[in-house]
């Protein structure tokens, strides 16, 4: 049987705060008769680190893996796995999930929006679908482009028209849409602007 005894290796969070890190507790106990020895830890993402405080465990003696989760920008159901290699015979690899939900603050479609070079500089539309609970801010109005926000009929629609400057260039820009959650947090999602 292995000698190291994990209190979970399963841990579900609640979503963090806008642009907060997420940090997981993963204890465990060396309940052999031998020391065991932490090799290494290998994370399924960039934004997951393990952080190992020491890596050799005496018979008896407890430790923890911290498991630190940086989202910056991302939305929706997250999932990461740390994988720790020991120099247990009887397991040699244990895997360690940390899971979170984070809100989605709207819905943008498209996501795009696109001009041929040397065309007409219509109007294009994009279509907000907020998140009950969040209220998008009012965009930084750029150079490149007119903008102009307006809503529905439908509460929590509103609708995103843009209209470039000029169609002569080759153009690729992101306009940011900053949204804010009721009780506090702010969120961001881009829309991308493209003249080719």
């Amino acid at each position: 049987r292995a000698s190291l005894h994990w209190e979970h290796t399963h841990l579900a969070l609640p979503p963090p705060a806008p642009r907060a890190e997420l940090v997981g507790v993963f204890p465990f106990q060396n309940q052999g008769d031998r020391p065991v020895t932490l090799l290494e830890t290998q994370s399924s993402c960039g934004c997951t680190v393990a952080e190992l405080p020491q890596r050799v465990f005496q018979p008896g003696e407890k430790g923890e893996i911290r498991v630190v989760f940086k989202p910056g920008d991302r939305t929706g159901a997250q999932r990461n796995t740390i994988t720790v290699t020991t120099d247990d015979p009887a397991q040699p690899r244990v895997r360690l999930v940390l899971e979170t939900d984070i809100p989605v603050p709207a819905t943008l479609r498209p996501g795009i929006l696109l001009w041929r070079l040397g065309s007409e500089r219509d109007w294009k539309t994009a279509r907000l679908t907020l998140t009950p609970g969040w209220s998008v801010l009012e965009p930084e109005k750029p150079e490149a482009a007119e903008i102009l926000l307006e809503e529905t009929e439908t509460p929590g629609e509103l609708l995103l028209r843009v209209r470039p400057a000029n169609t002569d260039t080759r153009e690729q820009w992101e306009l940011p849409l900053l949204f804010e959650q009721k009780g506090g947090g702010k969120r961001e999602i881009r829309l991308f602007i493209l003249v080719r």
